[in-house]
């Protein structure tokens, strides 16, 4: 039995009882709802604004290879995050491709340049292991020492006398971290999933100490709806705390979090993707060490993260024109930019738990481990679990482990297939073959260097993206404003991938929005064919274009 009820812009059609409910979909909501289907359980995801729209959008775009859990000797934390990147690599491989990455030396200490040599040959051998005992994408990625005349050519700043070498590795990097979250997202849908966007939890349902479903409010239009399943997972991150006090939770989350910032500059400043201890500065004094990393990113350079204590997580959080002024500082000094330097073209901002509290201009304690709570075992409701994640890397790691958890009891004895099933868009096998077969198939209908903007995009769903041009040659044509963009994508966000508001389409489907505030004529355009395929009135257009304004307003200065 199912019900169904056409709402503002899309249709509702929920089952009478789901195995599992999903509050959330970052990286690790949806990471979750995906193995839960993967799996054959039947599953609805609930996401109250849109998809990986909050924590998850905050990104160095980075998943990592694990190196920087050595200084602990955290073999566990090492070897999970090698795998999960060779897992992401392989999943998505459009998305998602190598990033070598380097660290100076320094003489006399404990990072100096026989330190560092020990640390690449332990990594190296870790990884060799592993690369035995599970599959692997590329047993090349290898770390290595690199001579002070080589690291030179990495390093943009100054402070090279103190530097007497360094270490490169391999992390990945993530093209279009939003469309990462849609993948295992829409991954879910396809597998049968009830998938929902600016659907709200409002309520939790308890009846007898066990967790029975929750009510909803559809955001669009109000509507209100009473969900029952077997089983409940809160995966709403820095959310978690306000929800379960809402919930009237006896063993509610008391969560110690702070802002995670990252910012984009408009244009490459490195050759490489590379981190650097940098002496924090305040009224000219130099404080503790702050490690920063900077990386080319799709002809920009995006360079983080600071942190920052949070005063109040049940409000909006944004950045203080003084811790503003301190991370543009900091980034123009390890990036060495020319006092005409742009300013960054958009701020990213974050909530990440971390241990115990810390003043500003410390460095934090990021939380080690994502933290997963049984509720019933904690004093509360069974058929309640809560995940608060800190790494984007372990996301779907943690979600397997979640899912045996539960499988068992809700009759899914399969193991998971998640780290080896291609998300959607991923079944491509080798990245450069398939860019050469499609560059063939569409290299006469599309610019070279739009097409290879979409295929980095879409991946193997580039076919039903162009097949809407097939149909209607005017969606070929370029978004004005942009140089990689097409009518299409517009289209297909909406009626694809589940798009129901302006700022869904240009911050999280097609890339326009992820790099700055677009052009003016660049939103209009998008509002107007939006407004077409929605059926807006020009108020409900004029009210997506605020809402839009009101997204960047938060992530500029």
């Amino acid at each position: 039995m199912s019900r169904e009820r056409v709402a503002t812009g899309r249709r509702i059609t929920l089952s009478d009882h789901y195995d599992v409910i999903v509050i959330g979909a970052g990286i690790y909501g949806a990471a979750h709802a995906w193995e839960a289907a993967a799996r054959g359980l039947s599953v609805i995801l609930l996401e109250k604004t849109d998809f990986g729209a909050a924590t998850s959008a905050n990104s160095l775009k980075t998943i990592h290879g694990g190196i920087r859990y050595l200084q602990n000797l955290n073999i566990k934390r090492v070897l999970e995050s090698k795998r999960e990147r060779d897992v992401y690599m392989r999943i998505a491989p459009h998305l998602v491709q190598p990033l070598a990455c380097v660290m100076p030396s320094y003489a006399w200490t404990t990072k100096g340049k026989i330190a560092t040599a020990i640390g690449a040959g332990l990594y190296n051998l870790v990884s060799a292991y592993d690369d035995l005992t599970c599959d692997h994408v590329d047993g090349k990625l290898r770390a290595g020492v690199v001579s002070k005349g080589r690291i030179q050519n990495y390093l943009p700043g100054g402070g090279m006398e103190r530097i007497n070498g360094g270490v490169r590795w391999y992390d990945a990097q993530a093209y279009d971290s939003e469309r990462m979250v849609l993948a295992f997202v829409l991954s879910a849908r396809q597998r049968g999933a009830d998938i929902y966007n600016h659907m709200q939890v409002k309520e939790l349902v308890v009846t007898a100490g066990c967790a029975r479903g929750v009510v909803a409010e559809d955001r669009l239009d109000g509507g209100e709806y009473t969900i029952h399943g077997e089983q409940i997972i809160d995966a709403s991150g820095p959310w978690l705390g306000r929800n379960h006090q809402t919930w009237g939770l006896r063993e509610a989350s008391h969560q110690v979090l702070a802002k995670a910032v990252n910012l984009v500059y408009p244009a490459q400043v490195a050759s490489g993707a590379f981190g650097m201890k940098l002496a924090a500065q305040r009224d000219g004094v130099d404080q503790a060490d702050r490690l920063l990393f900077a990386a080319p990113w799709r002809g920009r350079t995006i360079v983080g993260t600071w942190y920052f204590p949070v005063a109040d997580p049940r409000t909006t959080q944004g950045l203080t024109p003084e811790e503003y002024a301190i991370c543009n500082a900091d980034a123009r000094r390890l990036c060495a930019m020319p006092d005409d330097a742009p300013s960054p073209s958009l701020v990213h901002i974050g909530l990440v738990p971390v241990v115990g509290a810390f003043e500003s201009g410390e460095y934090p304690r990021l939380a080690e481990d994502t933290i997963v709570t049984d509720h019933g075992r904690a004093g509360g409701p069974a058929k309640l679990i809560s995940v608060c994640g800190v790494k984007y890397t372990t996301a779907r790691a943690t979600a397997e482990r979640t899912i045996d958890m539960i499988a068992g009891p809700l009759g899914a004895g399969s193991p998971s297939t998640t780290r080896r099933q291609p998300l959607y868009g991923g079944d491509i096998g080798n990245y450069d073959e398939f860019y050469r077969a499609k560059l063939r198939q569409y290299g006469a209908i599309v610019d070279e260097r739009i097409l290879g903007s979409l295929l980095r995009s879409y991946g193997s769903s580039i076919d039903q993206l162009l097949a809407y041009g097939a149909q209607d040659a005017s969606l070929y044509e370029t978004i004005p404003g942009t140089t990689e963009n097409i009518k299409a994508q517009i289209v297909f966000a909406v009626r694809e991938e589940l798009a129901q508001r302006l700022t869904d389409v240009m911050a999280r489907r097609i890339g326009i929005g992820s790099l700055g505030r677009p052009r003016d004529e660049t939103i209009a355009y998008c509002a107007h064919a939006m407004a077409a395929i929605m059926d807006w009135s020009d108020e409900a257009k004029e009210d997506n274009i605020r809402e839009l304004d009101d997204y960047f307003r938060g992530r500029s200065q």
